[in-house]
């Protein structure tokens, strides 16, 4: 029984619960969709006439994804280790917050999916025109999220080819206007391997490639078209040996009556594509461009890496490394490009191409390219060039084709460039609109003054800093009431390597007469290359670096102190002039004919750990094909090379290298534990190079001498300082069939071997890495591991992290081997030739956990007995031969 009192209160409560409810009620959402069914698809044990839905019933095939209409939320999962062949096409649209999924399930390598050097071509929707697509392709589909597949599209017959209609591509994603004249959201292409897409790479359509997204139609500037991406991240990818473009977005095949560059509407757009994300992609081989964007709006480049681009192009072809064409507030920033090629039409790392506006680069690593820095094609509204980096390009600017059509700012950036080999501009025509503050160029040469070619950009030069080696300056060097021309003090001028982080090499010494020297400049973006706060009231520094300066960088390069050759026979007893040639020479001939070479390094200023040490020889000629010449190691370094004779020549003893000659090509020798052991006795390594050949005329080398006038050619010695060199722990391999159980003598075999090759003849090998001695930063991280034998040539071989650090090489069986993971390389293995495993991300990763590292190498050339590599391992009686990891702060 309930009294009044108490059934008041119980009614008060009652209502506050329905109240409450009511509002929970309120703010639920009106309908929640279901998260979406998984399907999974093995290429070894699926059937087609599963259900799909479970790993114990998966699917098999293509056609069958293909054939599927998937629904929002769905996920796509293909078996790790598996192959398919052919086009993936799956069907359907996810939408907002529910994407279709494309991913892999299980444990060991990306699926593959293999295009076999196919065009894939479509028709466009009410029209007999076709276009070519890719190995994974999306049409008119939105909400899409393509991860970890590896996909290749190659055809071995058209390699190399002037083919124009062979257009292959690896994935492809396209809206078709005439079919659907909308907005298409969300394409997500993440984490995938892409490699060997071959077919046309010259001059004309560039929609092939890596990744390719465009848009077609038959549409007039008379029909307006809506149709535009949206939401687009490319993001993580490795691109690999792909023709003509790593990746291309997002072109209109479809023009609008946009005239806001004041430009004809064939060249603008009013549907830009917006959201475009694209970072963190690696680009290696690629047979034209790297990065092409077109046709957005706020788009943002950042941290991509593009190398050996443009190298199998016809050199009238233009290309450049990442780059930006018809398109408004883009903003590339901490991109690095280098390895470009020798000659082309333009071939700089990067590009403001023409119909731009408020386009920013910004915080990008350029080096290493002949063809130059950066194109300048004008006509253009609101170009910023700021804190980026060229080192030893060929030219800084490949172009300034056309005027701005308001004034370019390129502002505190740094030039570092040999004078003797370098011009600023290859134009030699001037050009108006373009503002240049606050840069340092800085010409090496001790002999050749800059080469302007004209007073280039003739608006506007403020608080520039002219440096010459030689102390004399130009006649044509551009007039600047605030210049100045001392010596700005890097910290390492010359010292950035491989990666963002080198850059540091730039950073002004305390006390540099650039600190504080600058002009000040309004919207600065707030900070220097390093993360440093740029004030928009105090006057800045002049270069990438706005700190209180660093202490100056302990020396890493040094050049031969001595180099000479010695000739025998009559000449047994004479100096070849060893003070004041040029060259160095090795020859195998006749009595009075041959000659070897020695070089002699001092790094006695050098202090610290030594992670790596390299010897660099350039040869400048050589007769025949094929020369080969041998290194050793000499271990009395009283020789000179005033004295010096065949008489009176050292003896070697340790075989450092072998290596077939290449004129201009140069030879590395890696001397890091022969320089580790200097360091406590003398810190001078020599070494002795002569000719293996059977004796003839034909087969003298000549190699530049530290005398050289070409200072880039000269014999050095570059020392990385850090951690010294780690060894593998463990390393073994394993192999299967007869042998699955039993374990290869991983702890005392002197040799790791792959090789793919029939039912007990497979082999795949480990490799083990523990660093819990380390406690500093990681900046870089590379493995190192160097094939003693192959056997046929052409031989590849791909790296991958293992994640269970469990194993131990004396235990490890094909039967119990661990699986791995993620790609960290391709490689074809040359004899002698080591690869290097860049594991910088990993090893920061184990940084917090373990600190170990394993990999495992497998061959994925198809199987033959004639396919063995044998790696040194641990054991091998070569310490230098053996496996390491270096890291570097």
């Amino acid at each position: 029984m309930i009294l009044r009192t108490d059934y008041k209160r119980f009614i008060s409560v009652v209502l506050i619960v329905v109240w409450l409810l009511s509002l929970t009620i309120a703010w639920l959402p009106s309908h929640v969709s279901a998260a979406g069914a998984t399907y999974y698809i093995d290429s070894a044990n699926g059937n087609d006439s599963n259900s799909g839905t479970s790993t114990s019933s998966p699917w098999q095939s293509l056609a069958k994804v293909n054939a599927t209409a998937f629904q929002p939320g769905d996920q796509i999962l293909f078996k790790a280790g598996g192959i398919w062949n052919g086009q993936l096409w799956p069907k359907g649209s996810g939408s907002a917050g529910l994407p279709i999924i494309i991913d892999q399930y299980g444990i060991g390598s990306k699926p593959i999916i293999n295009g076999g050097g196919s065009t894939f071509s479509q028709t466009i929707a009410n029209s007999t025109t076709a276009y070519n697509t890719g190995t994974v392709f999306l049409r008119n589909q939105q909400y899409w999220e393509i991860n970890n597949l590896e996909v290749t599209n190659f055809n071995a017959s058209v390699d190399n080819s002037s083919n124009a209609n062979a257009l292959f591509a690896g994935i492809f994603f396209v809206i078709d206007a005439n079919e659907s004249d909308s907005v298409f959201n969300h394409i997500y292409i993440q984490n995938c391997y892409i490699h060997d897409v071959n077919g046309y790479k010259n001059a004309g359509a560039k929609e092939n490639g890596g990744i390719i997204g465009t848009i077609v139609g038959t549409y007039t500037t008379s029909q307006a078209t809506v149709s535009r991406f949206n939401d687009v991240h490319i993001v993580g990818n490795t691109i690999h040996k792909v023709d003509r473009v790593a990746i291309r977005t997002a072109a209109h095949k479809t023009y609008t009556n946009d005239n806001s560059f004041g430009t004809t509407a064939a060249y603008t757009y009013g549907a830009w594509n917006t959201g475009f994300y694209i970072a963190n992609n690696t680009m290696t081989d690629i047979g034209g461009d790297g990065i092409i964007l077109r046709d957005t709006d706020g788009a943002v480049v950042e941290y991509n890496v593009a190398t050996s681009f443009g190298t199998r192009v016809a050199s009238s072809n233009a290309i450049a490394a990442i780059w930006v064409t018809v398109a408004k507030n883009s903003v590339f920033q901490y991109n690095e490009a280098y390895g470009g090629p020798v000659s082309n039409q333009d071939g700089c790392a990067y590009d403001f191409d023409y119909y731009l506006q408020n386009t920013t680069y910004q915080y990008n690593y350029s080096h290493d390219n002949p063809m130059g820095y950066m194109l300048l094609m004008g006509g253009n509204t609101n170009d910023v060039m700021r804190y980026n980096i060229s080192q030893n390009d060929g030219l800084i600017f490949r172009h300034f084709a056309s005027n701005e059509t308001n004034p370019a700012s390129m502002y505190n950036n740094v030039f570092y460039y040999d004078g003797q080999v370098n011009k600023i501009s290859a134009d030699t025509t001037v050009k108006s609109g373009y503002n240049f503050y606050n840069n340092i160029f800085y010409n090496t040469s001790p002999t050749n003054t800059t080469n302007w070619n004209s007073n280039i950009g003739s608006l506007g030069y403020s608080n520039n800093l002219f440096y010459e080696a030689s102390g004399i300056h130009s006649a044509s060097e551009p007039a600047d009431a605030f210049k100045m021309t001392a010596d700005p003090q890097f910290q390492n001028p010359g010292g950035a390597g491989i990666g963002l982080a080198s850059v540091s090499a730039y950073q002004l010494q305390t006390g540099s007469p650039a600190i504080g020297a600058g002009k000040l400049i309004s919207n600065n973006g707030g900070k220097d290359f390093f993360g440093n706060p740029v004030s928009s009231t105090i006057v800045p520094s002049i270069g990438i670096y706005e700190g209180t300066g660093v202490g100056a960088a302990n020396p890493t390069s040094f050049t031969a102190t001595d180099d000479s050759f010695v000739r025998d026979g009559s000449y047994a007893g004479m100096n070849q002039s060893g003070t004041t040639s040029a060259v160095v020479e090795v020859k195998a001939d006749a009595s009075s004919y041959s000659r070897e070479g020695y070089f002699k390094f001092n790094f006695g200023a050098y202090t610290g750990s030594v992670s790596n040490a390299i010897i660099t020889l350039t040869p400048t000629t050589t007769g025949a094909a094929g020369i080969q010449n041998r290194v050793e190691l000499v271990s009395d370094n009283t020789w000179t090379e005033g004295a010096i004779t065949w008489n009176n020549k050292p003896a070697s003893s340790t075989v450092l290298g072998d290596y077939t000659i290449t004129a201009g090509t140069p030879i590395q020798i890696n001397v890091t534990s022969q320089v580790q052991a200097a360091m406590a006795s003398g810190k001078k390594v020599s070494i002795r190079v002569y000719n293996t050949n059977p004796a003839t005329s034909t087969n003298l080398v000549s190699y530049a001498s530290s005398e050289n006038s070409n200072a880039g050619l000269r014999p050095t010695l570059n020392i990385r300082a850090g951690n010294p060199v780690i060894g593998a722990v463990n390393d073994a391999f394993v192999r299967d069939g007869t042998y699955a159980g039993s374990n290869q003598a991983g702890a005392s075999a002197a040799t790791v071997d792959v090789k793919t090759d029939a039912v007990s003849y497979g082999r795949e090998g480990y490799f083990q890495f523990d660093f819990n001695a380390y406690s500093g930063s990681v900046s870089n991280a590379v493995i190192t591991l160097t094939p003693t034998t192959t056997g046929a040539a052409g031989i590849q071989n791909r790296v991958e992290l293992v994640s269970d650090n469990t194993w131990t090489e004396g235990a490890i069986t094909w039967n119990n081997k661990l699986a791995s993971t993620t790609v960290l390389g391709n490689y074809t293995i040359v004899a002698g030739t080591p690869i290097q495993i860049n594991v910088t991300s990993e090893v920061l990763a184990a940084m917090a956990s373990g600190k170990k590292i394993s990999i495992r190498v497998y061959c994925t050339t198809p199987a033959a007995s004639t396919n063995l590599v044998t790696y040194a391992s641990s054991e091998n009686s070569n310490a230098s031969l053996r496996p390491a990891l270096s890291i570097t702060p």
